[in-house]
């Protein structure tokens, strides 16, 4: 009877110990520690500027507005700075104050038919929308978005949508070819449902930016070419339809090569950095079996995050812009939350590439160099697809 009723007694202890454990943790949050408010509201946090500490960019900053509930969520790994380190490495003040400007100047350019225009205001675009998405993809995963979830850069991005939002309001004429676009793109899939067009039927452009690069490429840009995937190589060569045989797809290898070895020439003679950097999407688009030849142009996945840090670092040694405010850096905060680095080889360094193959692309860098001043088109681009002899790599 005693061993029974301290049975009992045990257990009811147990049990309170049990209950008053199970609210304290729930009370706590597993998440708590020093300086850490319970239930801090992270989007309340992140729509906030602290003006005394420097980080407001524009006291009248609008709030950023509430994303819609099919805004994607970024899984980039949280890798950035140090955390005592710059939030926006961006000249965000300098930045927006002449970005309007920048913007117009692109719009009266473009409308007129400069073909650089069209690609640069093309990029605009879409660094606009980036900007619209940054602000709802902070909102849902502050904590997993690097520097995204910063006053500061927050701050930044709602004043750039507004900007593009007023620069739309004084260019109609952007509104309406993007109107067109998606009128066009419906039309297009309604009849490729209905079946009264075939698969191969060229698609037209989605939206207005993807409009203006079309009209880039037919002009003979050669960044524009690339970022369309412009099929006029292909086509010339024998890619559509495809090859049945062997030695037909043999033959239409040696003819893209010789025509990606012609455009190579003159990118190498001209020296724009602007064409270098894209000198990986500019093969790809004519066929991806041209990033298999050397050791400067890869294409398997893994080599993706490679090929472009080798040929953006290339670049910059032509002059190509890349500093915090550059495309590339900018696109890296829009996009990663990565937006606190000063120049791109940090950004590669600490964020894109292990330590051996930044090593690897920082030898490759220099010969890369000399290898287009000397205009070696063969060395860079390697000798021409081949299905190869069996048994052998």
């Amino acid at each position: 009877m005693r061993v029974w009723l301290v049975a009992v007694l045990a257990g009811l202890i147990g049990f309170g110990l049990a209950r008053w454990t199970a609210e304290g943790v729930t009370a706590t949050g597993p998440e708590s520690g020093p300086g850490t408010p319970a239930g801090a509201d992270v989007k309340a946090m992140a729509g906030e500027v602290d003006a005394s500490a420097g980080s407001r960019i524009d006291a009248q900053a609008p709030a950023a507005p509430q994303p819609p509930p099919d805004a994607p969520v970024l899984t980039t790994p949280p890798e950035a700075p140090a955390a005592d380190g710059p939030k926006l490495a961006l000249d965000a003040v300098a930045f927006l104050r002449e970005w309007p400007a920048r913007l117009d100047d692109m719009a009266t350019r473009a409308r007129g038919g400069e073909v650089r225009a069209l690609t640069d205001l093309a990029e605009a675009l879409d660094y606009c929308n980036s900007a619209s998405a940054a602000i709802s993809m902070a909102r849902f995963g502050a904590h997993r978005l690097g520097n995204l979830a910063d006053a500061t850069v927050q701050a930044y991005f709602s004043q750039v949508d507004e900007q593009c939002k007023a620069f739309l309001l004084r260019h109609p004429w952007l509104s309406e070819l993007s109107r067109v676009s998606r009128e066009q793109l419906q039309a297009h899939m309604q009849a490729f449902r209905e079946g009264r067009i075939s698969p191969d039927t060229p698609r037209p452009p989605a939206s207005a930016a993807e409009a203006l690069r079309r009209r880039a490429a037919d002009a003979g840009d050669a960044v524009a070419e690339g970022l369309t995937n412009d099929d006029d190589a292909r086509r010339a060569c024998g890619a559509t339809p495809p090859p049945q045989t062997r030695a037909d797809q043999q033959a239409m290898w040696q003819c893209l090569h010789a025509a990606a070895r012609e455009r190579l020439a003159g990118i190498f003679a001209r020296r724009d950095p602007r064409e270098i950097e894209a000198i990986p999407r500019i093969l790809m688009a004519m066929n991806v079996q041209l990033l298999n030849g050397s050791e400067y142009v890869r294409g398997n996945s893994n080599a993706f995050e490679e090929n472009n840090a080798r040929w953006i670092l290339t670049a910059c040694e032509f002059g190509l812009d890349c500093g915090p405010a550059s495309r590339a850096m900018r696109w890296a905060c829009a996009n990663y939350g990565a937006c606190g680095y000063r120049h791109y080889r940090e950004y590669a360094a600490d964020r894109l590439l292990p330590p051996a193959t930044m090593r690897l692309v920082n030898g490759q860098v220099p010969r890369l160099v000399n290898l287009i001043l000397a205009g070696d088109v063969d060395t860079i681009l390697g000798p021409p697809p081949s299905y190869g002899i069996p048994g052998r790599p």
